[in-house]
């Protein structure tokens, strides 16, 4: 996860959700076939994020029995703190922290 963040995202990358197994390698081939149409780059494979909710990582883990602990809570510090000094510039109310973050994985 760290490696992940570095100069080529925006922010650094929270953890949701740790899913336990003893075949890494296979769950995470597993992961890709099951997402494989939800790929955000069909030109280079390499590059393995995927438009998936919470909601359906959770729906995944619990169909293969897998134990798991998820979070919907995101520290996202540098996100939130980014959301804060763009409501302040444009003189909103700041979002408030601690809040759930829309999106997708």
């Amino acid at each position: 996860m760290y490696e992940l963040s570095g100069a080529s995202v925006p922010f650094a990358f929270d953890v949701h959700a740790m899913i336990y197994a003893t075949d890494a390698p296979k769950l995470e081939n597993d992961f890709h076939n099951y997402f494989a149409g939800r790929r955000l780059n069909l030109v280079n494979l390499r590059k393995e994020f995927f438009h998936v909710s919470l909601d359906e990582i959770e729906a995944f883990a619990k169909e293969r029995n897998l134990t798991f602990r998820l979070t919907k809570l995101a520290e996202a510090r540098q996100y939130r703190e980014t959301l804060a000094l763009r409501a302040k510039a444009q003189g909103q109310t700041p979002p408030v922290s601690g809040q759930p973050i829309a999106g997708n994985a």
